[in-house]
């Protein structure tokens, strides 16, 4: 990963203590890229990135970027998996590139066709792109939001970076209190977009662009809903049929992932996912390591995951290496996680480690089956989610069935003392409502108690939704709810 970060004036010119604070941006994510730095200045704008280098790993391919004509600069974090047979199409049409780096081909993509260009993208990205001719800003995100990306209107114009932490060490933001944000960490477990925990700090949203004209941001534009992707028609396959494309979009999509000048290793648990792309990049020919983390309090039982992992990694002729977690090491470590993170969230701990693990040994890139539970119902509770809903919607129906349904969620809400099952009357029968009892932390009606009434309720008023914080994807996916 890499880091951006930049300031934006209303005016045409830059104050040393702009410049600054780009700096101190830049500074505060050298976690982020450690192998280069990089500030410049145009008229009205000062850009900055840490680099992580991946691919064209010389020091032509730092960042901030410029186009030869000077127009147009960039920085970016992330990986474009499909920039050379976009550097082959620029080519064919007498583009002429100094680097070997997906950087440039985005740079010369978007001083050709703007952000028409963003269906073209296939990776995971979050940059910004300055017309110094129109003095005009250009912020995008992948559609998946893999790649982060904050923004901050102040008095004297906006500021951006890829960490809420880094706009923070500007010093220019303010850090007055988001309800919205709070009341969605307590309902979620982590901060729901566009929300942060401050007032003045918003999250581009995954799959959105952002145009910033005179230092000022217009409304965020979704190029790419990633929901609307699963509102197409629904084409049946037999069992063999389904196999064979899952098995050609897993390996195409690895394969993808593979592209790098610089090693690259994959996170292993014992778990389907991550077997599966270690196998995969295995039968590719990659030379990866397995990298698996294990806790010293798991060791022997059910839930230490070292024994099936070892076995994938012989299975696939893998090397393999395993990082141990004492209590002691995690103790030592909590400061340091703590620190990465830059929101807050309930999830993470064991990716960190993970991380720590494979940069231990060098990585810079690894791959990761997170999500592939999620979207292979790997996970009980995902598997279990739509029947519930099913049996809810059928039990509403009944007559006088949401009488008797609160009567009774009341009663073991207080006998069993688990506030969650007052809401169930009120959730039950949506896909998103049933997730949120699955997975949610806390009910709209504690937050009163966790974090006062006002806070609570303009909290719960700026995030909107039902559940709160979330939004419908339509029909197919998120049935009408039979709340009693």
């Amino acid at each position: 990963m890499c880091g951006v970060a930049g300031f934006i004036s209303k005016t045409d010119v830059i104050e040393a203590s702009s410049l600054d604070s780009v700096r101190r941006m830049t500074s505060r994510m050298r976690p982020r890229g450690p192998d280069a730095e990089g500030v410049w200045t145009g008229k009205g704008v000062a850009l900055g990135h840490r680099r992580l280098a991946i691919l064209d790993l010389d020091a032509r391919s730092n960042q901030p970027m410029i186009t030869i004509d000077g127009n147009y600069s960039i920085v970016f974090n992330g990986e474009i998996y499909n920039f050379c047979e976009l550097r082959r199409e620029l080519q064919a049409n007498g583009v002429v590139f100094r680097t070997t780096s997906d950087t440039e081909v985005l740079l010369a993509l978007f001083a050709r066709e703007g952000e028409r260009m963003l269906p073209r993208l296939r990776g995971m990205f979050a940059f910004a792109i300055w017309n110094a001719r129109s003095r005009e800003l250009f912020l995008a995100r992948d559609p998946y939001g893999i790649k982060p990306l904050y923004y901050a209107p102040i008095k004297s114009g906006l500021l951006f970076a890829s960490q809420v932490k880094a706009l923070l060490a500007s010093g220019l933001v303010s850090t007055t209190c988001e309800p919205a944000g709070v009341a969605g960490f307590y309902l979620w477990g982590s901060v729901p977009e566009p929300w942060t925990l401050y007032r003045d700090v918003f999250a581009l949203p995954a799959g959105c662009s952002l145009w910033v004209r005179a230092g000022k941001p217009e409304t965020p534009v979704s190029w790419n809903d990633i929901r609307a992707n699963w509102q197409g028609e629904v084409r049946k396959q037999s069992a063999p049929e389904l196999q064979d494309v899952v098995r050609q979009a897993v390996t195409d999509s690895v394969r993808a992932h593979l592209v790098a000048d610089v090693p690259v290793s994959v996170f292993l648990s014992g778990g389907i996912d991550s077997g599966a792309v270690a196998g995969v990049a295995a039968g590719l020919g990659a030379k990866v390591e397995g990298i698996t983390v294990g806790f010293d309090e798991f060791s022997s039982l059910h839930e230490d995951e070292v024994p099936v992992a070892a076995a994938i990694a012989a299975h696939y002729g893998l090397p393999h290496h395993v990082h141990r977690v004492s209590r002691a090491e995690f103790e030592r470590d909590t400061q340091r996680i703590l620190d990465a993170m830059d929101q807050p969230s309930i999830d993470g701990v064991n990716t960190w480690f993970a991380s720590k693990a494979a940069a231990e040994r060098g990585y810079k890139v690894v791959l990761s089956g997170v999500g592939g539970d999620e979207l292979f119902y790997g996970y009980s509770h995902v598997r279990q989610i739509p029947r519930d809903a099913m049996l809810e919607r059928a039990i509403a129906a009944i007559p006088g069935a949401c009488s008797l349904l609160k009567a009774l969620c009341a009663y073991l809400a207080k006998s069993r003392a688990q506030p969650k099952f007052n809401g169930v009357p009120k959730f039950m029968g949506s896909l998103e409502g049933t997730y949120f009892l699955k997975r949610g932390l806390f009910l709209p009606e504690e937050l009163p108690t966790l974090m006062g009434v006002e806070r609570a309720r303009e909290g719960l008023a700026r995030l909107g939704g039902s559940p709160p914080g979330m939004t419908k994807t339509g029909p197919r996916m998120g049935q009408p709810g039979f709340a009693c």
